[in-house]
């Protein structure tokens, strides 16, 4: 499956596990999981783009600012991106995302990993990028 856009991304909703589920089957993979997340790439995009719509000192989780400052809403959210993506065209627009989009249902975004993976990558606030992650985890 090719995505052409933010918005066929966010309409979709399948993951990128299930969409590859017979070939994970046949690589015998019990504990597969997507190696770069685009909801954790299109929000890095969001946050650089669009700064000032959030909260100055991030430490793990990036907070959306609202009228008295600070929320508890995060950036990285589902809900979130995907109640409000129309409004950052200029990371829906970007080339690298387009690019991106057109290969993220690739096999060769998915890793075998080991048992509670999922869950440890989760907690690390990392946002499935694999470069985030080592770095907060080593």
């Amino acid at each position: 499956m090719k995505l052409q856009s933010v918005e066929e991304f966010f309409y979709k909703r399948e993951t990128v596990e299930k969409y590859n589920d017979d070939k994970i089957i046949k690589l015998n993979w019990e504990c597969p999981d997507v190696l770069f997340s685009f909801r954790g790439v299109y929000a890095i995009g969001v946050f650089i783009y669009y700064r000032q719509l959030f909260v100055d000192n991030v430490k793990t989780d990036i907070m959306v600012k609202d009228e008295k400052g600070a929320t508890r809403q995060r950036l990285y959210s589902d809900k979130f991106l995907s109640e409000n993506y129309p409004q950052f065209s200029d990371v829906n627009d970007l080339l690298e995302i387009k690019g991106f989009l057109e290969h993220y249902y690739d096999i060769g975004n998915i890793i075998p990993t080991w048992p509670g993976a999922n869950v440890n990558r989760g907690m690390a606030h990392c946002y499935d990028i694999p470069n985030v992650y080592y770095k907060r985890v080593l």
